[in-house]
């Protein structure tokens, strides 16, 4: 199932609804054509910011990345970088 259109018409609830409503914490769909992983909870938020785990370089599409959050963004940066930004704004 593709659900860009679902998730662009609720996108700060879209995921935990669906969690919520499936009884589960992590689920599988397509977003923007490509098969996606989506998960919430705080032990998902551990998982999703650790550098072993995860690359943010190139995990979003070029033209999104460049127009929402600018070519160097937080949302891309990885390892050292990273956690500078991170924790110079927290």
């Amino acid at each position: 199932m593709e659900c860009t259109l679902s998730f662009a018409s609720d996108p700060y609830r879209y995921i935990s609804k669906r969690c919520r409503d499936s009884k589960t914490k992590v689920f599988e769909d397509y977003f923007l054509l490509e098969k996606t992983i989506f998960f919430t909870g705080a032990e998902a938020a551990e998982h999703f910011y650790n550098p072993d785990l995860f690359e943010r370089d190139s995990a979003m599409p070029t033209f999104l990345a460049k127009t929402l959050f600018g070519k160097k963004g937080v949302q891309g940066l990885d390892s050292k970088e990273h956690f500078h930004v991170q924790h110079e704004v927290g």
